[in-house]
């Protein structure tokens, strides 16, 4: 703790501090060697990756994106508490905007992150989402899995009201002649939080046979979980705009029926209504209706088609999103 205080406190100052000042170094010999480069493209975090696009600014007169996939100074997830963190606040925001100072422009996951980050650090700004890899997802068919499986992969938080889906798969699981044929995959939901792995385990007292919580998977495992199961899972983040899963972006490759339970009336629904994909509920009672009708479906043998908007689908692509990169380059 005290190495990481220390790297906080002097990294504004001191690039030798950093575990990954290899990558400045790297950068410059290879701008040495290829002078024919003349545009970069910074993403970040970790946040002093945008102080080496300054440095190289300055050494090389090179132009550059400053591409944000989370928000700095401007997040509304982890505000300052103390005194310290504060004062530690005030002086990155400062570093912020003389480093990003030195882009061309800003881009960043969603319109509403794109807007504030640029209006912060005096930049225009492009949204950029996280799209999706076809190549990642472009395998075999897989059989879904024999029991009428719900999954959801990635972090949970604790702005994400997963009790309100909880409620209407309890409802389901007590309803069921079979009660062991309805399971909740879960992977990887403490990754960034070790409480809230026992936060569903002590909501689900008396279900854990329902459960399967699984610590991060290889993607490859990941990925044949999701084309396995009957229905994915999303929620969204209560209070908080702009944010977006990666793995919705993973999500809707596969042309699967995903409940947004709650919705954000926000970029996940929005993205959702594009793809044809999403299944929402606001509260318990319009999860157990979507959850009853698929576990109908699951026992009867048949299928509930979503209609796929093609369209809306291949815009989102990382192929699509690395074409308006592109655009946004040749314009300076």
């Amino acid at each position: 703790k005290l190495l990481s205080l220390w790297e906080l406190l002097t990294q504004n100052f001191n690039s030798a501090v950093l575990p990954y000042r290899n990558l400045n170094q790297f950068a410059e010999q290879y701008l040495l060697k290829n002078p024919e480069v003349t545009r970069m493209i910074i993403t970040a975090n970790p946040f002093p990756l945008f102080k080496f696009g300054y440095l190289l600014k300055n050494k090389f007169n090179i132009k550059w994106i400053a591409d944000y996939r989370d928000d700095w100074s401007t997040t509304e997830i982890d505000k300052p508490t103390s005194t310290a963190q504060r004062l530690l606040a005030r002086m990155n925001s400062y570093y912020e905007r003389k480093w990003v100072g030195s882009s061309e422009c800003i881009t960043s996951i969603s319109n509403y992150y794109t807007n504030k980050i640029s209006a912060f650090v005096n930049k225009p700004g492009h949204t950029i989402y996280n799209g999706y890899n076809e190549l990642d997802t472009a395998t075999a068919e897989s059989s879904l899995f024999q029991e009428f499986t719900i999954t959801y992969c990635g972090t949970l938080y604790a702005r994400q009201n997963i009790e309100l889906f909880l409620d209407s798969l309890k409802k389901l699981i007590d309803h069921a002649d079979n009660k062991l044929s309805i399971k909740l995959h879960l992977s990887g939901i403490s990754f960034f939080d070790a409480t809230q792995t026992a936060r569903v385990l002590n909501y689900m007292k008396g279900y854990s046979d329902n459960l399967i919580v699984v610590d991060r998977l290889p993607k490859a495992e990941m990925i044949e979980v999701e084309k396995r199961s009957h229905l994915l899972l999303m929620m969204g983040h209560t209070g908080l705009k702009g944010i977006t899963s990666s793995k919705l972006y993973e999500y809707i490759s596969f042309k699967k029926p995903i409940l947004l339970c709650p919705p954000d009336g926000d970029l996940m629904e929005s993205i959702l209504k594009r793809t044809g994909l999403g299944l929402y509920a606001n509260n318990s009672e319009q999860a157990y209706a979507i959850l009853d009708q698929f576990y109908q479906s699951f026992l009867n043998s048949t299928d509930i088609s979503v209609a796929v908007n093609e369209e809306g689908l291949k815009a989102l692509s990382a192929r699509n999103q690395a074409h308006k990169m592109a655009e946004i380059l040749s314009t300076f």
